[in-house]
Parts: structure tokens; sequence; C-alpha cells
């Protein structure tokens, strides 16, 4: 695999199409379900990656007082350094804004994602039991069966504790 250059930067009102493409074709929809709330994904602030003038990854995130929730990450090249460099922008984000730390939750099922954050150094915090049996009252698109065919019922919260040296 040859080295990919991949940067970062703020999404923009010109990115906002695409935005709303690559969460459509994501997450099946624009509406994202987090806390037993629907947020509208295009609304949210995010970080787009780009290598070679192409848009390759996105990360939305939103601000809960102190603390910054990494709310979609996605990687359109995966195993190119993408996600990471997202990650990344989103750690250097936070400490940028003063928050005490920065989290965000994946699915039972992902366990590509749940290596990945914790190779970045998150630590698993908490275990959502029926937490997307829950989301999906509110966003019934959300699969019960991964492609695998494992049951999509808990969220797992990994976080990066800013509050540390």
């Amino acid at each position: 695999m040859s080295s990919v250059t991949v940067s970062t930067r703020p999404g923009v009102k010109a990115d906002s199409a695409w935005i709303a493409e690559t969460l459509v074709a994501g997450w099946g929809s624009t509406r994202l379900a987090t806390h037993g709330e629907l947020l509208d994904g295009t609304q949210l602030p995010s970080i787009v990656a780009e290598s070679d003038g192409e848009r390759v990854g996105l990360l939305t995130w939103y601000e809960r007082g102190s603390e910054l929730e990494v709310v979609t990450l996605q990687a359109l090249r995966e195993s190119r350094g993408v996600g990471q460099a997202l990650m990344q922008a989103a750690f250097a984000l936070a400490r940028g804004r003063g928050s005490t730390r920065l989290y965000l939750l994946t699915t039972n099922e992902n366990e590509r994602a749940i290596a990945f954050y914790r190779r970045l150094g998150m630590e698993l915090v908490r275990v959502h039991v029926g937490a997307v049996t829950e989301a999906r009252k509110l966003k019934p698109e959300i699969p019960a069966l991964s492609a695998d065919g494992v049951p999509i019922e808990d969220e797992l919260e990994f976080e990066l504790s800013l509050e540390r040296g």
C-alpha cells in the first residue's frame, strides 16, 4: 500500500451537499440518534479529511457542556490513516476548546471500531445496555442486525480524558 497524505479542515458551507450524502450513505439518514435525542447531522460542526484534493472522510461533533462528543466518524478510504487523522483533529479541537473529555459511542458488534478506539488510547468507560434498542424508537431505520448477523443492541462509550497531563 502506498503512503497517503491526509489533511483535515473544518467543514464549510460548500461541503453541505457532500456531508448530507456521506451521512446518508454511512448512517442511512442525516438524522442521528444519541442520548435519547435526534440530531440533524447536517447542522453539526464537522471536520473533513482530504487526500489529493478529494474528500475522503467526515467527522461530526457536538459540544455538551465541557465535553466534546464525536457523533459520527466515516473514513471513505479504510486503512489509509483517514480515521486516525480525523480523530487526531478532534482531539486537538477538544483540547483547544478547553474540553474536559472527548467521548463517542459505538455499538456492541463494531469490533473494528472498538479496536481502533483502543489503539488511539481511548478507554471504554460505560456500556449502555439496550441503548440502540431505545434509539430505534426515535430512528427506526437503525438495523437490528449487523451484516454478519450480530444483534445491534448496546452502545459502548469510549473517552479520552483531557484533564490528565
